[in-house]
């Protein structure tokens, strides 16, 4: 199935926050993204549009379930956000020229790398969907930026619609299976026992927040089975090589390299990459070759340096020191 409309979809952007931005001005659409959870503007345009309504088919107990496997594994699931999700993503050559003309991730990857890493813990907490919560109002902010983006990349003379639109809805659909299938995939390569309940309400919860970022139902893989053929499909129309793919892998290498303890040996970080990515993958965007073993690599839980300097932050002061790192940047606060 997922062969025959995944061209098409490389077409289709975000029809509804797409609609919504056209009749809004440029300063208008800063100020209400600033200002969410004070702005009538945005209680008013998400009523017409219909734009930020939890799915039908959401589940209170694969909810539940998602949030407790979270909080249980948090640290390693952000850790795998930056050393696996992020880089799978750059193996897509035609998603990865959007991300160098937005400079979302060109510039700055630290703090942008936080950025992600703080969505997800506050899109990750127990009362984010209940009326007080900010799950709605942060799944606005990342799909109105997207529409935004996607309005002036397209509109560019730079860009070349043989990639598809900017942001269109196979980028997103892959995009939300490296949060969701990859870190999943990630956690066992790395020895973490996830049982079949639990990655399914993971799934189940990603396929929440992706409708809710304007993935459509079709590109949303109901279990296990469905996501493989989904992620299969992706990867072998979209993964390349390419340029784009090559400088946001050096930037993010490098900016890994900054945080690790000065004791981990050089050498390390590449084969860390390579041993999560796979061969194929990281010689796609260079990570490095290594002359580590595989089975050296194997009992990574054991001297993961992310854990070690993560072992006693709960989930509370983890959130309170990465939003330190992106408070500098325009929108991230509610």
């Amino acid at each position: 199935m997922y062969y025959s409309i995944l061209p098409k979809h490389r077409l289709l952007g975000d029809n509804k926050a797409d609609t919504m931005l056209e009749n809004l001005s440029h300063e208008h659409f800063f100020e209400m993204l600033h200002t969410i959870k004070n702005n009538e503007d945005y209680h008013q345009l998400t009523s017409e549009y219909q734009i930020m309504k939890m799915p039908i088919w959401a589940e209170n107990n694969k909810i539940e379930l998602a949030q407790q496997f979270f909080l249980k594994n948090f640290r390693v699931i952000l850790s795998l956000l930056g050393s696996l999700s992020l880089p799978y993503c750059y193996a897509a050559a035609d998603g990865a020229k959007v991300l160098i003309y937005s400079q979302r991730l060109a510039k700055d990857t630290k703090k942008r790398l936080a950025e992600t890493a703080k969505f997800v813990l506050e899109i990750m907490e127990n009362n984010t969907f209940e009326t007080n919560g900010n799950g709605f109002a942060l799944c606005f902010q990342v799909r109105m930026m997207h529409a935004y983006i996607r309005k002036q990349a397209k509109n560019s003379p730079k860009w070349n619609m043989e990639y598809g639109l900017p942001i269109n809805q196979e980028d997103m659909a892959g995009t939300n299976l490296s949060f969701s299938l990859i870190i999943l995939r990630g956690m066992e390569k790395l020895q973490y026992k996830v049982s079949n309940e639990e990655a399914e309400a993971f799934l189940h919860y990603w396929n929440i927040i992706g409708y809710l970022l304007g993935v459509e139902e079709l590109l949303l893989p109901q279990n296990r089975k469905e996501a493989f053929w989904l992620d299969k499909c992706i990867v072998e129309r979209q993964f390349k090589t390419s340029e784009e793919g090559k400088i946001l892998m050096k930037n993010l290498m490098t900016c890994l390299k900054e945080t690790m303890p000065k004791e981990i040996p050089d050498g390390f970080l590449a084969s860390y990459l390579r041993f999560l990515l796979g061969n194929k993958i990281a010689n796609m965007i260079k990570v490095p070759s290594s002359n580590w073993t595989t089975n050296l690599m194997t009992p990574l839980p054991l001297i993961s340096w992310w854990q070690d300097i993560t072992q006693n932050i709960s989930p509370e002061t983890m959130k309170k020191l990465i939003e330190e790192e992106v408070q500098s940047l325009g929108i991230n606060h509610l």
